[in-house]
């Protein structure tokens, strides 16, 4: 990739991530935050009660403003690992009232949510100052799936192999913590001239050359052509 247009991906980056075009007093809601299809990995133990959509709305209906008060104090990476934690095991228990255990047991899949929620928040919440934003889009870890483990300017062949990755991966075949945190200090080492780890994630089925749009929602859900 050529500097003139890793120019133009940070350019990208900078207006979805850090100085976004948002409404007044704009809030994400949770169908804005998580997919359908990040959620349906999550097997039922009895289809008659709740499952893993009904059971993130309640975590983001009851847990969004703290989230959101506490990532606006977040200093570093350290930081945000023992928050990130802190929320993956209340979702986890959650989770274990009616999803299947033995789909709990990978890290990333429980992990892989919590990312992108927290991405989400800090890129569309408008009460985050664009100081904000900019720390915090330096700190935030990269949603992990099939789709940034495929795409070969995220990992070179040769780096999926070093990072115990194939082509044939889920989000769920990172089973560890200590794999996923592997793979996102390898990320956060090696930029290839971007300017945060989470730009990366623009990747994701080539949202990139969504180039007009103003915030996250926009980049998800406009045409690529």
């Amino acid at each position: 990739m050529t500097k003139i247009e890793l120019n133009k991906l940070n350019r990208i980056g900078n207006r979805i991530f850090t100085n976004p075009t948002l409404g007044k007093s704009f809030k994400p809601s949770r169908i804005n935050m998580i997919s359908g299809n990040t959620l349906r990995g999550f097997h039922l133990i009895n289809k008659l009660k709740p499952g893993s959509s009904k059971i993130l709305d309640k975590f983001h209906e009851t847990h969004y403003e703290d989230i959101f008060n506490a990532l606006k104090k977040i200093k570093s990476e350290k930081d945000l690992k023992i928050f990130s934690e802190k929320y993956r095991n209340i979702l986890l228990n959650l989770l274990r009232k009616n999803i299947k255990h033995e789909q709990l047991k990978s890290f990333n899949k429980t992990r892989k949510v919590l990312d992108l929620y927290f991405e989400h928040l800090v890129a569309l919440d408008s009460r985050f100052t664009k100081t904000e934003r900019e720390k915090l889009s330096g700190l935030l870890f990269l949603p992990l799936d099939s789709w940034i483990i495929k795409n070969d300017f995220v990992f070179s062949s040769s780096e999926r192999k070093e990072l115990k990755l194939n082509m044939n991966y889920t989000f769920s075949c990172i089973r560890t913590l200590e794999h996923y945190y592997e793979i996102q200090n390898y990320l956060k080492e090696n930029l290839k001239g971007l300017e945060h780890r989470i730009y990366f994630d623009l990747f994701w089925k080539s949202q990139y050359k969504n180039t007009n749009a103003k915030n996250l929602i926009e980049l998800h859900f406009r045409k690529i052509k």
